[in-house]
């Protein structure tokens, strides 16, 4: 049976998820407090610290919930196309998610917890690679190594490749897109 979550759960999470998008357009990563955040977002600070430690355990619960919708999106679109389409395709909505959210993205490259940030979204896509390698592994493809070893290699050099892109800002998607092909057909 799934676990179901209380609807008033869902209601402040959604509520904090709109405030903390609505602040990241205007204002700096590390200016934003709890504090403000729940002011914004009409939610207790008690409520808060209820689900999250502080902003960076809630800005990690937010990537996760971001790419767990991405990986579904994917997942439903590449069912029976190899684990090379499915990187490429999953790299292609990161970049249309953050592109659509110019300001946010902006945002995190200019934050002095850059690197907190950072770590934080290459974990979370990095789970989210490692557990669709697990499952591509035991239904039987072959893999050069295990998924852990291989999700760490791919995401380091789609994650460094991309803050490279986006800060550049003249390498285009078409342009990061055919490099990662390129590396993994040479893998595969």
């Amino acid at each position: 049976m799934d676990k179901k979550i209380d609807l008033r759960v869902i209601k402040t999470y959604n509520k904090l998820t709109v405030a903390f998008g609505e602040m990241m357009k205007t204002v700096s990563f590390d200016e934003i407090t709890v504090f403000d955040l729940c002011e914004k977002a009409e939610v207790r600070r008690a409520t808060f610290y209820k689900h999250f430690d502080d902003k960076y355990d809630f800005f990690k619960n937010l990537v996760n919930i971001i790419l767990t919708n991405i990986d579904k999106k994917v997942s439903a679109r590449t069912k029976s196309a190899s684990t090379t389409n499915y990187i490429i395709i999953f790299v292609k909505e990161i970049i249309a998610y953050l592109n659509a959210r110019p300001e946010i993205l902006k945002n995190i490259l200019n934050s002095n917890a850059f690197p907190v940030m950072f770590d934080i979204i290459t974990s979370c896509t990095h789970e989210s690679l490692k557990k669709h390698l697990e499952d591509e592994i035991h239904s039987g493809t072959p893999f050069p190594t295990d998924a852990e070893t291989f999700s760490s290699f791919i995401n380091g050099g789609i994650a460094t490749l991309l803050i490279s892109a986006f800060k550049d800002n003249h390498t285009t998607e078409e342009d990061i897109l055919e490099k990662i092909d390129a590396i993994l057909k040479k893998i595969f």
